[in-house]
């Protein structure tokens, strides 16, 4: 190194760095494999976790180096070494040898095949479930389940973690597994069955599909009728050789259900029966000490039972010594506890401990039945304490010192545990059986409080009443939880049944009243009894100061009554209630609205507008008004029908007399707007938060002066619920292009401007009428209307993408579009994109753009507009030039974009104004989403932004995001989106109606034991081109995965597109037919799948080496719902356009985002479905979901949606009315014309809304699990999942997948 040009000192110093660079560079240079292995010895000496990690790496590269004989021989030694017994001494250990040993295989290829029945063992004594079911999974798959020992070994991993869907899917999985088979193995499009693969361990029986079907979705009833017929069947028809395809699993499985069934129902005593008969032993200890027949259980049965050692066997010889205490009062140590129960109960609770240990750490289902079986150990022990105290009790009532006040500490000891036994109940979606579990064992104890207080009537009538106070309502709540999941049947039983005491509380005995009236509403054909009920229930026991219970028995009378269609004296009795509890129960006003409407639809449909029709629309209106008034949860479902009503009926007439509304107001007005006129100020603020932009787009309507008083209220109370949402209003409002085209983003709201467009009468209404509003807002909170309009305009402005990110989407967005174009690549370039490209190249480089950016409007100006310029000489004269020279500016693009632009920038040089930005009146966004009332003192502030912006850049467009933090601390990220279309507004008007949907997905049983939810992100809108949108730093794309694919492959992601589009030339350049076309495009689709070009298993070894194995299971399940869920979503609004980047996850959670998730309509405002597939469910989904998650989870997933969707009284037509309301008004119709029309108007508008809403409630009623209309029947395999099963194969039918666009990448 040249050091002559330096001076001496800093010479000297150079010379001496280069001189040990040097030397360290020789020494490099000596080191051997040795000396590293020595290094990373000690390093995975020290840290297990750093062994487990360097085993399954090197291992898994070591693998894909042997050669087959070599493999094979490595194999046999791998299954002997898992074999080994003295792995067990690390059985408690994490991680251990097993798990590592096992995560090398997994990660593997080819997997080594190791026997199910080993594979079964680890997976249980050693927590590696996670990883033992993908590889038999994997091998299940691959062979058609032709090895029925791993078919029963998967069974029994998933009936360890508690997977339901995923064993009903195992069983299931046979018929979907041929069509699930990689196109390579069977090319043609007609597959004959091969003959080795038409007997297998899965069923093909009908009872057994249909069965396990009913299972899944909580129909018991149907399920336990089909099991008992089918082995009825099967015993009749035993000698028949027709049915020796029914094996003995299959016997086993319809036994198995048929138990579980009746469990679920609560049927212990058919039960009972059926274990003495069949002599069942297990399953007769579990019957007999819930009907407490303890002497034969512990002298009998319980010798002979051949059980292993479990906490549930732990717990019933508990059971059974402390009721043979309870009896004796025999076997208690020094502190009077009882000492064999003692005993028991540690060992129990040894065996639960070592059993939660050996579940995965991560995960919900497999846990909860954990916790049930824990909580049954507390209450045992519990148990154990207060039968001490009801001993001591005796003893002192029976002691001839006896005395009250001898009691009053027992009294207090046993108030409190009572007590804590009300509040520690199971959840109300968990399953009948852990109710019974905790509550059949509350009553023996309740016996024995009974029977230990006998004596005290007079002289302690509390500690009487107790024990029956207690067991009544245990037996109550029991019978209202099964109601409640839908066995209306089982909750008579129980309260007929399982309180066997005259002596009953006069609200216990009111509260049973109730909810066999209700039962009985619930049942077909049972109206009568339960109406006979009501009317023989004496009354005068019930409270005369608080007139509510009788006021609660007259609804219930005027339900029944209106179910046996007796509507005159049902509305009496409604009329009845109310005036006995003073219009102070919401219930009633919900269901006295709900009859009004019933009949107003009758007297419509038969008299139109008529007189009656009118008063009974009044008197729906007026009752659900009052019912918002309440605020409660149930009469906030009300809403959206409260503002369909008011914008859709438009009947006038006098008020009537009959009705419950008042007198007096004008005629001339709609009734419904006479109605909210005077009522809707005593509703309470908060119950409008949640529609607020409903409220808002109202005011383009004629009930815009109602509504604007709503608003002001909200302006008022809530002002940042409303801010953001009514300056965005304002601002798309004055621009002169509002309806025809893209908006451009605005000033702050409320000043000035003259609005224009082409609905130019209800958009100078509506802005005059938020314009009012804001003033209002502003005047009564100005310092958080200057501080927000600060945030707001700052965001706007600030984060903009640069000149070169816009010109990067530009270039993607072309490129897509000529894709997506249906011609050759060799024909000409069509005329229209050469106005498209002409306008594009006008745009990116116009005079402002010029001003503002003139260093890159000289490096790329000249360039562009010469290559793709269709008025310059050079111009590309074929399609396939100009997307090969596309394709080169966006290489070129990115790679500028990557270089030049840091991936963070610091806040204080984006925006000095927000760095310094500390507001005193600014919350965090998104804490009005509620269903309850809220309260904005203590609501979470906004103490300042974070100082670094992160540029998040996906498919060619790049975002801002920013960071909020909050006054509790808490960071929120957001996406500040920028050149937003017009259909943004619908994407968050389908956020919003998801996040009503999920209340929906709440209530429902078998929706919420699969953690079903929609999710739905914060959207704060900021101009009416830019938005921010809830992030966080896991999200990723769908088709991120495929990009990284074809980049570490070294190629384009664009190749398959690029054959598939050349391959389709012959098609567009001769007259072929429309099926030869067809049959072109499926060849193509196998012959890019069978030349490898995209593998089906990109996404699986995506997550897998970006997530751990245990994780990567956790992933995966809620990642198949959330997608489920949004195929659902799919299918009913036929919604399209699901191009893997527009496909967000979460890869911390699986929590799903559809990009440009919203419905499309056609010239006449109806519901377009333009798309070959219901939705995408392309092979590398199928390949990460396996067939058994597809046929269990995906299915089961789909059709617990539905059921919740369709549920009685469910508001979503509601919902359905107002989200298509708005969209209808709001929709750009420039298909129509190409200056636009106008909105539609009323009676269109109607017309539209009803057949949307119709349409989409078809589908969900096609989806929904049902029981055959016709019991006798032929069963046939879908008959309960049908219309989902057919929606799933329509989305994996080859012939419709080829239909799909090529950007659309359905070989992905």
């Amino acid at each position: 190194f040249d050091t002559s040009n330096l001076d001496p000192e800093m010479a000297e110093e150079v010379s001496a760095l280069c001189t040990n660079h040097s030397k360290f560079l020789e020494n490099m240079a000596k080191l051997k494999v040795a000396d590293l292995i020595q290094p990373l010895r000690e390093v995975a000496h020290d840290d297990p976790n750093m062994a487990y990690q360097l085993w399954v790496l090197v291992f898994t590269i070591m693998w894909a180096t042997l050669q087959k004989d070599e493999q094979e021989s490595i194999a046999k030694a791998m299954i002997l070494l898992l074999s080994r017994e003295y792995h067990q001494k690390q059985q408690w250990q994490r991680p251990n040898v097993v798990q590592a040993l096992l995560e090398g295989i997994l990660f593997s290829e080819p997997q080594i095949k190791i026997p199910a029945e080993l594979m079964k063992f680890l997976g249980k004594t050693y927590n590696v479930c996670h990883i033992a079911i993908p590889l038999l999974e994997h091998h299940m798959s691959r062979n058609l389940l032709k090895d029925s020992r791993g078919f029963h070994a998967l069974a029994e991993l998933y009936r360890h973690l508690s997977e339901e869907d995923l064993l009903a899917g195992l069983w299931r999985a046979d018929d979907a597994i041929l069509q699930w088979l990689p196109q390579n193995l069977y090319p043609k499009p007609s597959i004959e069955r091969p003959a080795s693969l038409r007997h297998t361990a899965a069923s093909q029986c009908e009872e057994t599909r249909a069965g396990v079907a009913y299972m899944q979705h909580g129909m018991w009833p149907c399920a336990q009728e089909l099991f008992y017929k089918a082995v009825a069947k099967k015993g009749v028809n035993q000698g028949n050789t027709s049915n020796t395809s029914i094996g003995r699993e299959e016997m086993c499985l319809w036994e198995e259900q048929w138990i579980d069934s009746c469990r679920q129902m609560n049927q212990w005593d058919v039960l009972d029966e059926f274990a003495k008969g069949l002599e069942h032993v297990n399953l007769q200890v579990e019957c007999m000490w819930r009907s407490g027949h303890w002497g034969p259980l512990r002298d009998q049965v319980l010798p002979r039972a051949q059980a292993e050692e479990t906490d549930r066997m732990y717990v019933i010889k508990s059971y059974i010594a402390l009721t043979h205490t309870a009896l004796t009062h025999e076997g208690l140590n020094s502190e009077g506890y009882p000492q064999d129960c003692l005993h028991l109960w540690e060992q129990g609770m040894q065996v639960a401990l070592k059993k939660w240990w050996q579940l995965p750490e991560l995960g919900v289902d497999p846990h909860l039945h954990m916790l049930h079986g824990l909580q049954v150990l507390v209450e045992l022990r519990e148990s154990g304490h207060l039968l001490r105290d009801l001993i001591v009790a005796s003893r002192h009532i029976n002691s001839p010192e006896f005395t009250p006040i001898s009691l009053k500490d027992i009294e207090i000891k046993l108030d409190q545990k009572m007590e804590v036994w009300r509040l520690r109940l199971p959840n109300e979606w968990d399953g009948l059986p852990l109710w019974s579990e905790i509550l059949q064992w509350r009553h023996h104890m309740y016996n024995f409080i009974i029977k230990t207080f006998d004596k005290c009537e007079a002289s302690n009538p509390h500690l009487h009443q107790l024990g029956y106070r207690e067991k009544a309502w245990s037996v109550n709540k029991f019978a209202a939880v099964a109601r409640r999941q839908g066995v209306p049947d089982t909750c008579i039983t129980i309260l007929t049944k399982m309180y066997n005491y005259s002596r009953i509380e006069v609200q216990e005995a009111f509260a049973k009243v109730r909810e066999q009236a209700k039962a009985y509403l619930s049942l077909q054909g049972e109206a009568l009894a339960g109406l006979n009920l009501v009317n023989t229930t004496n009354l005068e026991y019930l409270p005369q100061k608080n007139m509510l219970n009788t006021a609660e028995i007259f609804r219930l009378k005027g339900l029944l009554l209106a179910k046996l269609n007796n509507p005159d004296n049902a509305n009496q009795a409604f009329s009845s209630a109310l005036q006995l509890c003073k219009g102070a129960l919401p219930a009633c006003w919900i269901s006295w609205g709900a009859h009004c409407e019933e009949r107003y639809q009758k007297e419509k449909g038969n008299g139109g507008n008529s007189m009656q029709s009118v008063v009974w629309l009044e008197n729906m209106m007026t009752c659900y008004m009052m019912a918002l008034r309440s605020g409660v949860p149930a009469a906030r479902a009300l809403v959206p029908r409260t503002l369909s009503l008011l914008s859709f009926e438009t009947a006038t007439s006098p008020s009537s007399s009959s009705s419950p509304a008042a007198a007096g107001d004008s005629a001339s007005q709609p009734v419904t707007h006479r109605v909210w006129d005077r009522l809707a100020e005593a509703v309470p603020v908060s119950v409008w938060l949640m529609y607020i932009p409903q409220l808002l787009l109202s005011l383009q309507r004629p009930e815009a002066p109602l509504v604007q008083k709503i608003l002001c209220a909200v302006a008022a109370a809530f002002p940042q619920a409303l801010y953001c949402w009514l300056r965005t209003f304002l601002l798309e409002r004055r621009d002169p292009n509002y309806g025809r085209g893209a908006p451009r983003p605005g000033e702050p709201g409320g000043e000035g401007g003259a609005p224009g467009g082409v609905t130019v009468p209800s958009t100078v209404m509506a802005f005059d009428a938020a314009k009012e509003v804001m003033e209002y807002l502003r005047q009564n909170h100005s310092n958080l209307a200057a501080e927000m309009e600060v945030l707001l305009t700052e965001v706007g402005s600030r984060f903009m993408p640069s000149p070169e990110e816009r010109l990067l989407a530009v270039v993607h967005a072309l490129l897509h579009r000529f894709y997506k174009y249906p011609t050759a690549t060799t024909a000409a370039v069509p005329a229209n994109l050469q106005r498209e490209l002409a306008g594009v190249c006008r745009a990116c480089f116009s005079n402002d753009t010029v001003a503002k950016h003139a260093d890159f409007v000289k490096e790329y100006k000249a360039e562009f507009q010469e290559g793709l310029d269709p008025e310059t000489k050079d111009f590309p004269n074929t399609l396939e030039k100009l997307t090969s020279k596309l394709k080169e500016w966006r290489t070129r693009l990115q790679n500028n974009v990557e270089d030049r632009l840091a991936a963070v920038l610091l806040l204080e040089d984006e925006s000095r104004t927000l760095r310094d930005f500390r507001p005193l009146d600014v919350e965090l966004p998104g804490q009005y989403f509620t269903n309850s009332d809220t309260h904005p003192e203590t609501h979470v502030k906004l103490s300042f932004l974070g100082a670094d912006v992160h540029i998040v850049r996906r498919h060619g467009s790049s975002h801002r995001r920013i960071c909020m933090v909050g006054s509790d601390g808490q960071e929120q990220l957001y996406l500040v989106q920028t050149s937003l279309t017009p259909a943004a507004r619908s994407d968050e008007r389908m956020i919003q109606l998801m996040r009503h949907l999920n209340r929906l997905l709440l209530k429902n049983m078998q929706s919420r034991r699969r953690h079903l939810l929609f999710h739905t992100p914060v959207v704060l809108p900021v101009w009416p081109q830019v938005r921010l949108l809830e992030e966080e730093t896991t999200y990723s794309t769908y088709g991120e995965a495929y990009d990284m694919y074809h980049a570490r492959h070294g190629r384009e992601a664009d190749v398959p597109i690029n054959f598939f589009k050349e391959s389709l030339n012959k098609a567009f350049l001769s007259d072929m037919p429309p099926q030869k076309v067809w049959d072109l495009r499926l060849s193509t689709y196998r012959d890019i799948i069978t030349s490898n070009y995209v593998i089906d298993t990109i996404f699986k070894h995506f997550m897998i080496k970006i997530l751990p194995t245990e994780n990567l299971w956790v992933f995966k399940k809620q990642f198949l719902a959330q997608m489920a869920l949004s195929s659902f979503t799919s299918a009913i609004f036929h919604i399209g356009g699901r191009q893997p980047q527009k496909i967000l996850f979460a890869k911390n959670s699986g929590k799903v985002l559809q990009v440009d998730f919203h419905p499309m309509y056609d010239a006449q405002g109806n519901l377009e479905a333009p798309e070959a597939v219901p939705f995408r469910l392309t092979r590398n989904l199928q390949s990460f979901f396996t067939p058994f998650g597809i046929e269990g989870s995906f299915v089961a997933c789909m059709g617990a949606t539905a059921q919740a969707f369709s549920q009685q009284h469910s508001p979503l037509e509601h919902h359905l009315t107002m989200f298509f309301r708005d969209e209808l008004m709001t929709w750009p119709w420039r298909r129509q014309g190409s200056n636009g029309q106008p909105s539609p108007r009323r009676p269109e508008l109607v017309v539209m809304v009803q057949n949307n809403v119709a349409e989409v409630l078809r589908k969900v009623n096609e989806l929904k699990p049902e029981a055959p209309s016709n019991p006798n029947a032929e069963l046939r395999k879908r008959a309960v999942q049908e219309g989902v099963l057919n929606l799933v194969e329509s989305a994996l039918n080859p012939r419709n997948i080829c239909r799909m666009e090529p950007t659309w990448h359905p070989w992905f």
